[in-house]
């Protein structure tokens, strides 16, 4: 009960998040204050993660997915990744979301001078001509974007993105038939970008070493946050002293020596650029890693933040792994951690279902708790579920792992492809 509460409040406390950034990325552009990072980057690389990520979400929802245009191994380019790969995903996602039936199609075309251009095509109902334009308008949608939910903004500010990067977005789109959202853009060749290693499952930090010691400060005038910060810090195994004032700050760093200080930039009286400029003044060779933490994420920020002497920078609200990725970085330190993969992560050891076939009204129930993201009332049901023959065990023990995870559109996918029977 406990944990469906917490990712009750998870999923809405993100669902805000992401509202307040969509405001602030709309407000961003129309106050001039929104640039284009320009970096170089594999574009096949971006297309194969978007490909990855959408042709999941197309197999739950019984759609197609298609990908077609660049028949290349590798493709560097230089552009504003961050921003062409934020477009893409908001145009994707509305694809899979209004299309019920049919495909989904990401078509790249190369064309001369370095230019490219990006379709994203459905078979959706397609969108009125009287709201072709329309929907171009921060917090306009049609009638069927009310029923699926959103907030009329990721249109308005992918068409935005698309001009600073020097492209307009056009949408062609017949009713019945289905839309087509197309930019293009100029992508010069870019340097090769070093190879990476391959991505390990992930896996989540528990504590320190025992071998670890750190003694850390953190510095913010806000109590809830302040607290947070130094709760994930203790439960590490760190010794963490927490601040009020930068005054209070730079007289702790005086009395006591410290592997790393926390410092909320906007704070009342000194703020925290003020207490970075005093205590590397003071301490010299001898100052502790500085980092600043902060709500603000404009770019150009946190570039002063490094120029000022910050060795890194920590948005909020604040994520544990982030945390635990500064801490490595800045002072080399080791954790212990949690099983670095289970079941979940290695789809080729997951029980064969495909033989399970369920009562519909069991089916239906199952369908419903798990919409409603009723934790108890799901897991009472998988107790019914076992005793089906052939299958029945295997089935109920993925679903229950996948419900103890809170992973419920996975469940609803797995659900998705079991048969019934009235």
């Amino acid at each position: 009960t406990h944990r469906n509460a917490l990712g009750t409040i998870e999923r809405s406390g993100n669902h805000l998040l992401t509202l307040i950034n969509e405001i602030l990325d709309l407000a961003k552009i129309e106050s001039g204050r929104m640039e284009v990072a320009l970096t170089d980057f594999d574009l096949i690389e971006l297309v194969s993660d978007l490909s990855g990520m959408f042709k999941l979400r197309c197999q739950q929802n019984g759609l197609g997915w298609r990908v077609s245009g660049l028949d290349a191994a590798s493709l560097p380019v230089r552009g504003d990744e961050g921003k062409l790969r934020q477009v893409l995903i908001n145009l994707l996602g509305n694809a899979v979301k209004f299309t019920d039936s049919g495909e989904v199609t990401l078509r790249i075309k190369r064309q001369p001078d370095h230019r490219f251009q990006f379709e994203v095509q459905d078979t959706g109902p397609g969108i009125r001509p009287d709201m072709q334009e329309k929907i171009f308008e921060p917090f306009t949608q049609e009638s069927e974007g009310q029923k699926k939910g959103g907030t009329g903004l990721g249109l308005a500010i992918s068409r935005r993105q698309i001009e600073l990067m020097g492209g307009t977005l056009t949408l062609e789109s017949q009713l019945g038939v289905g839309s087509r959202f197309y930019f293009g853009l100029n992508l010069p060749p870019g340097a090769t970008p070093r190879a990476t290693e391959p991505k390990r499952a992930a896996r989540k930090a528990r504590k320190l070493k025992a071998s670890c010691r750190l003694r850390l400060l953190v510095l913010d005038d806000i109590a809830e946050n302040r607290d947070m910060l130094s709760l994930f810090l203790r439960g590490l195994g760190a010794e963490v002293t927490a601040t009020e004032t930068g005054q209070d700050a730079l007289e702790e760093l005086r009395r006591h020596r410290y592997d790393l200080a926390f410092l909320d930039i906007q704070m009342p009286g000194m703020t925290g650029i003020e207490v970075a400029q005093r205590v590397l003044t003071e301490h010299g060779a001898a100052c502790p890693k500085l980092v600043a933490i902060s709500a603000s994420v404009l770019t150009h920020e946190q570039e002063h933040y490094a120029r000022v002497g910050f060795h890194e920078f920590i948005p909020k609200p604040f994520r544990f792994e982030s945390i635990c990725e500064c801490l490595s970085r800045l002072l080399g330190v080791e954790f212990e951690y949690d099983v670095e993969s289970t079941d979940l992560d290695l789809p080729e050891k997951r029980a064969d279902t495909s033989e399970v076939v369920l009562p519909h009204e069991l089916l239906e129930r199952l369908r419903h708790a798990a919409e409603m993201y009723s934790v108890t009332e799901f897991e009472g049901y998988l107790a019914e579920v076992e005793v089906v023959k052939p299958g029945g065990s295997d089935l109920a023990e993925r679903l229950r792992e996948l419900s103890r995870n809170i992973q419920y559109e996975d469940v609803l996918a797995t659900l998705s492809q079991i048969r019934s029977q009235v």
